[in-house]
């Protein structure tokens, strides 16, 4: 299996979607979900657990040794209107 790199996306203590990486290069997902998820609380935690942080040298084949997680270049949270 060639090396890969999960990321799983809690909304408080819910999973509501996890990815696995493959690729060394910068990639773009989305995801979606229920405003269901969120509680009544006034404040929500959005969580990423990343169990198995890599080296770059073994995914993409470099020199690079360093342990690292994810990097973000943007996140966005955007409300979707719901269709009518």
């Amino acid at each position: 299996e060639p090396s890969r790199q999960v990321l799983d996306v809690f909304v408080d203590a819910r999973q509501i979607d996890g990815f696995r990486f493959t690729e060394g290069h910068a990639q773009f997902r989305e995801c979606k979900f229920s405003h269901e998820v969120f509680t009544a609380s006034p404040r929500t935690t959005l969580r990423f657990h990343h169990p198995d942080a890599g080296r770059p040298s073994d995914i993409v084949g470099n020199k690079d040794t360093r342990c690292l997680a994810f990097y973000f270049k943007r996140l966005t949270l955007v409300r979707l209107l719901q269709p009518e």
